[in-house]
Order: C-alpha cells, then structure tokens, then sequence
C-alpha cells in the first residue's frame, strides 16, 4: 500500500558535498498528537552539529495543533540543515509511518527521533563516528530520563534492555525489550537487506534491533544522547484505565508482539543460515500470543486457535500448568 504525504522542503537547500568521511545522514524526527512536546523536539532536530544533514519533521495526522507547530518552526528555519517537511494524509502508524520515511531518506544512515523526546546537538555526530568506525548497522544509546515538564528524573530502569550487552539470536528473537527505540539509528544497508516492515502493528525497535543481531550486529553508545520522556506515549502505564480500556490495551500489546515475531520470522529468509531453533521459538511465541489473543475473544475463538496448530497448542499449555506450579509463580 502506498501511503500519501504532503511534502515541502525548507532550509539550506545547498547543503555542503558529501565526502567518504562526511557521508550525508538524515534525521527523521516522527510525531503524532504531541504538541506539548514537539518544539522542544524539533529545537533538538535543529540544533544538530553534524554536517551534510537532511531534517525529515514528519507528522502522522495528528488532530492537534503537532503539525502547525512543526510548519511554523520549518518556514522560520535559517540554519545549515535542509528541512523536508511532511504530512501523511491519513493516520496510519507508526510501522507504516516508517516505511514511508524508509522510501524517502536520502542519507547514508536514518537517526529515528520521538515527537515527545529531546535529542542532545552531539547526537547524529555519535552515531555516525560509532557506525563509521565499526561498522555496524545499528547504534543506539543511554538517555536521561526527564518528566513531562522537561526536568530530569531520577528514574532509572530496573532492567537493562538486551542490546546493552552483545546476545545470541534465540535471545534476541524472544525478547521484547531490545533497545530504547528514541536512541536509534540505523544504516541504508540494514533497510536494503530487510526492506519495509510488513506487519503493520510490529514495534520498529523490536524488528531492527533483530535484525541488526542476525544481520551484522549492533553498538551501545555509553553517551546519553537523548532527553527521554517518561510518564507519556504509548507504552507508559495508564493507571486510570477502566477494565475494559486495560482489557483493550493489553490486546493491543498483544496483537503488536504476534506482529513482530510475525516479522521476526520473515527476516530470517532475508539472511539463511541455520536458525531451525530460533524459527521454532518464534513460533511457539507467536501461537502463544495468538492463544492469549483468541482467549481474550471468547471461549470458540480459542478452540478454533488450538486446532490449527494442536500439537504446539498442547505444548504451550503444558508448559504454562507446569509453570503456574512452580513455586514464587501465580
């Protein structure tokens, strides 16, 4: 599916030749509905010290004034950087919203920025000199945490995620906490091996940090690049949801990991090898994540999810009784 856009391009339109040492790079700042943060955002975009540097501010439709904000900054901009301003013309998501910009970038590596988070000016210069120097496909980094008002917190997280450290292929395709997707960047090369993410739920974070693990490795940038904003955006817990808005958001996590290892399992036909077992654990999540779908549509969308598959179906519910039967283990 093709999806539209309006497109305008400010800036400095005669930005400096690319070199071997300089390649041109673009930062794609994606938003949605965030207009008490996207000054703040797009001010990060702006004040990048890298040179030459193509500024994609892209807007999902938003219904709030995101996209006003981000036209009015565009016009006014008088600094190094070429600006391409763009709008979907519909809301489509974020997977989607990505695969247009994988269509569009002109740069040797794609820097990928939250509507709601604050890049440091160093930040595109970092992940250019790490992926330049070694090589890797992606490089993501540290942040520091800030709150709704933009003060720093004193949050830290209770688990780091796994591509903090180097991992193995069966523990990256069933994790779900990979990298901070707002530090992210990732080479032309990684997208041209894997191409456009076709399950339009999946997480982005989630599908290129596999990738990266099965195809060509990834780079942890002990600099805090990012000003991440806690307490806001889709993953942060909601604690005044009713029951039927926690029951709709928990499908929603749901549907969105089934898509990712749904996508998980196509990027391996991209790389062969022999990945038999990381192919049967992905499986095994996946029908685990339809079953708990299927349970959550009533008691005949669940038999009907067990019969397609019977043999893993049993498998799963074995292991799960077995389990619920261990010890510190509800």
């Amino acid at each position: 599916m093709d999806d539209k856009a309006m497109i305008r391009t400010y800036g400095n339109t005669n930005l400096p030749e690319e070199t071997p040492e300089s390649p041109l790079v673009t930062f794609a700042l994606l938003a949605y509905n965030q207009e008490k943060y996207i000054r703040e955002a797009v001010e990060g975009a702006f004040c990048q010290t890298y040179s030459p540097l193509e500024i994609i501010l892209s807007d999902d439709c938003s219904s709030d004034r995101t996209f006003e904000i981000m036209e009015v900054m565009a016009a006014a901009y008088t600094g190094p950087h070429i600006i391409r301003l763009r709008q979907n013309t519909e809301n489509i998501g974020i997977a989607r919203h990505l695969n247009a910009i994988t269509k569009e970038f002109s740069g040797r590596y794609l820097i990928l920025a939250a509507g709601d988070d604050i890049s440091v000016a160093e930040r595109t210069a970092a992940c250019v000199a790490a992926m330049e120097d070694l090589g890797m496909p992606l490089v993501h980094s540290m942040v520091t945490y800030i709150d709704e008002k933009s003060k720093d917190t004193a949050y830290q997280r209770t688990h780091a995620p796994l591509l903090w450290a180097p991992i193995d292929a069966s523990s990256a395709a069933t994790s779900t906490s990979l990298y901070i997707g707002a530090t992210g960047a990732i080479s032309r090369d990684l997208h041209a091996k894997f191409g456009q993410i076709l399950f339009p739920q999946a997480y982005e974070d989630l599908v290129f940090g596999f990738r990266s693990v099965i195809g060509g490795g990834s780079h942890f940038i002990e600099q805090r690049l990012v000003r991440y904003r806690i307490g806001v955006g889709v993953s942060h817990i909601q604690p005044n949801l009713s029951n039927k808005e926690k029951k709709e958001k928990d499908k929603r996590g749901l549907k969105a990991h089934a898509d990712v290892y749904r996508q998980r399992l196509l990027d391996l036909d991209a790389v062969g090898g022999d990945y038999e077992k990381v192919r049967a654990l992905l499986s095994e999540r996946l029908h685990e994540s339809e079953l708990r779908i299927a349970r959550r549509d009533g008691v005949s969308a669940l038999f009907f999810a067990c019969i397609r598959r019977p043999s893993l179906s049993l498998k799963i519910i074995v292991k799960k009784i077995r389990l619920s039967r261990t010890p510190n283990n509800s």
